[in-house]
């Protein structure tokens, strides 16, 4: 009941965090999000990591399978709980993490103790604490009672922290840069809103006689209805009695304000450990740069982050059973490390022709349906580059008499290889030569290739086809036709004396 009242009245309405900076601005869970910049890294981070697919997985060997159907599967990648999605409760942790230090959630368990459900938790109001020689976590309700709760109940995500339990709350580490950036902004709005902005001024002579206190209230009312604000910035203001007409200067352009507010937002970027152009300062960005600073981003701002995720859903959430059996939960943050098109195209026909993934992994990472059979799970390699035990030599492949055994073995494999050299030869990964034919012919035990078919493939490349392991049938030569004769008349017998 605890956690349902919780989990509708997450947001009190009370400072959360809050102390005042020198700057004079207080710094707290709901002011420092109204600062663009740390707004902005803090949205980008939670929202990064939340995006990335979280599965889990399980060793087979020496690879890995989903395992779709273990508890901890749908939590991480569909729904927390009955009425938060995934997404949302990952990103609300991770900013829980990054301006508080921690993201708590408790852990909802079934009667066999798997995690079925996670709850957030307010980190204002909650906190680690040590009883009798282990952690145990501190839960402040509503009412201002407080609860313990034992730490196999708690999902704790902390950010770098200095006793290995809990993080740094950014609210304290950059109380003042976030401060002076508010500082900035609530005195720029105060200037605008406020400052009588004028064009020009016209002033009385010294010899004038003084304003009566009606004639100065007026004028002051005038100015103010007239000038103030935004709307009349820059206006000539008009006065009587012989005033002189004198322009007015901005003096923000000479405190470099504006350079002072972009100070601001790269000391914003240094705190969240993410490189200035992701907070929209594009100062320091180049046409050659930007996409290694976008790597720059993928490495060192989340890399360290999803590997904490990692870290405490491996150790704390799945069990140690499970651990046992190979269980993992893992991101994946290929789409992240993708360049441009035609960077990411070039990598993956590089490593399509050196039988690193087959078409169905270069379709699925387009998210493309499988081509499935032999042509969608074959691994092509370049048709030049042959196995270390080849090099001294090419090994024929040998069959017993009644096909069976060992030779029936080779005869499969060497079939199968024929299989793949075909399939890359009609996609167009492989262009074959004479020497891939001669090659295979020699490990089937057929004759080598006739000098009128060597000179067929040097004649027209276009009619070159993979070779099969039974050699083409040959058209049988006509057998020579004897011209017909009269038969011979034998010697008539001559009669007998």
């Amino acid at each position: 009941m605890l956690f349902d009242e919780h989990s509708k009245r997450f947001l009190t309405g009370e400072p959360m965090g809050g102390a005042a900076s020198l700057a004079g601005v207080d710094v707290n869970g709901q002011t420092a999000m109204q600062f663009s910049a740390f707004f902005s890294g803090v949205q980008q981070i939670s929202q990064t990591v939340a995006s990335l697919p979280f599965p889990v997985y399980q060793r087979v060997g020496e690879g890995r399978d989903r395992v779709r159907d273990h508890p901890l599967y749908p939590l991480l990648n569909r729904k927390a709980n009955a009425s938060t999605v995934s997404f949302i409760w990952r990103e609300t942790m991770q900013h829980h993490a990054l301006v508080w230090g921690n993201g708590y959630s408790f852990i909802v368990r079934d009667r066999r103790l798997n995690p079925v459900g996670f709850i957030l938790m307010n980190p204002e109001r909650t906190k680690p604490v040590e009883l009798d020689g282990r952690i145990v976590y501190e839960f402040r309700r509503l009412d201002g009672t407080t609860i313990t709760i034992e730490k196999s109940e708690i999902f704790h995500l902390p950010g770098l922290g200095f006793d290995g339990i809990q993080g740094y709350p950014l609210l304290t580490v950059a109380r003042e840069s976030i401060g002076v950036g508010l500082a900035m902004g609530q005195f720029l709005s105060r200037f605008y809103g406020s400052a009588t902005q004028i064009g020009a001024v016209v002033t009385r002579p010294k010899e004038a006689s003084a304003l009566s206190p009606e004639a100065a209230k007026r004028l002051a009312k005038d100015i103010q209805i007239q000038h103030a604000g935004l709307g009349t910035a820059f206006s000539v203001m008009l006065l009587e009695e012989g005033m002189e007409y004198n322009p007015i200067g901005m003096p923000l352009k000479d405190a470099e304000f504006l350079g002072s507010r972009a100070f601001s937002i790269q000391d914003v970027a240094r705190f969240l450990n993410m490189p200035p152009h992701k907070l929209k300062d594009m100062s320091g960005a180049t046409f050659s740069n930007i996409e290694h600073e976008q790597l720059s981003y993928v490495t060192d701002t989340i890399r360290p982050w999803l590997v904490r995720w990692e870290a405490i859903a491996n150790a704390d959430i799945i069990s140690t059973a499970d651990q046992a059996r190979g269980v993992f939960a893992e991101h994946i943050v290929d789409a992240l490390l993708r360049g441009d098109i035609k960077a990411s195209s070039e990598a993956l026909r590089i490593e399509r022709q050196n039988g690193i993934v087959n078409a169905d992994e270069w379709r699925k990472l387009k998210n493309l349906n499988p081509i499935g059979g032999v042509a969608g799970t074959a691994f092509l390699v370049n048709g030049n580059m042959i196995n270390t035990d080849r090099a001294g030599g090419e090994p024929t492949v040998t069959t017993d008499g009644d096909g069976g055994g060992e030779g029936e073995d080779a005869t499969v494999v060497l079939q199968t290889e024929m299989e793949t050299y075909a399939i890359g030869v009609r996609s167009g990964s492989i262009t074959p030569q004479p020497a891939d034919e001669q090659f295979f012919r020699t490990r089937a035990g057929l004759p080598a290739l006739s000098s009128e078919v060597s000179a067929a493939w040097e004649k027209d490349e276009g009619t070159r086809r993979p070779v099969t392991l039974t050699p083409p049938a040959e058209a049988a030569e006509p057998e020579p036709v004897e011209p017909e004769t009269e038969p011979e008349t034998p010697p008539e017998e001559e009669p007998d004396e």
